[in-house]
């Protein structure tokens, strides 16, 4: 039978009714991943104390980009790579994060990210009106999101020939 207990604390009644302890244990660590573009970006230096204060907490940090990992792409997260905080950085290569991460050993319970169809999607290529197209890393149906930024999309067309073949 559970029982009550009661603590005062600066004259405040507490009462916790448990077996044992109040709290759960966490048998296996949260990870959690971060997007670098649009996310970190937005303030570099409050993103960096929040990775600090989960990586406190027990839990693991990744950074997950939809960048490629190349020289051009990797040079800002350069930081990054000598926080003790931070576990990993992950390039999809414009691939799903989710399943990029999964089939890499890396499964991960929280995402932060400010464009969400990246988690989930791949992305397929750009049209000539600059619109993103995406398929789904598990289905076979496809997305249309404008670009947020001309030159980003102007980047992608270039760099569109570096885009994987979806094998749905």
């Amino acid at each position: 039978m559970q029982e009550a207990k009661e603590n005062k604390t600066e004259n405040y009644n507490v009462s916790i009714i448990a077996d044992e302890s109040p709290f759960p244990t966490m048998e296996n660590k949260i990870v959690v991943a971060i997007d670098f573009d649009e996310t970190i970006t937005t303030n570099h230096k409050a993103w960096l104390k929040v990775m600090q204060l989960m990586h406190s907490l027990g839990m693991e940090v990744y950074v997950v980009t939809y960048r490629y990992n190349n020289n051009s792409e990797e040079t800002e997260l350069e930081y990054l790579k000598h926080e003790d905080c931070v576990k990993g950085i992950v390039f999809t290569g414009r691939n799903g994060k989710k399943k990029f991460c999964e089939d890499h050993g890396i499964i991960v319970n929280i995402w932060i990210d400010d464009n969400p169809i990246t988690i989930t999607h791949t992305m397929r290529g750009i049209d000539a009106f600059l619109n993103y197209s995406f398929v789904p890393d598990d289905m076979t149906v496809s997305m249309i999101a404008k670009p947020r930024h001309r030159e980003q999309a102007e980047y992608e067309a270039k760099v569109m020939h570096l885009l994987p073949r979806p094998k749905h």
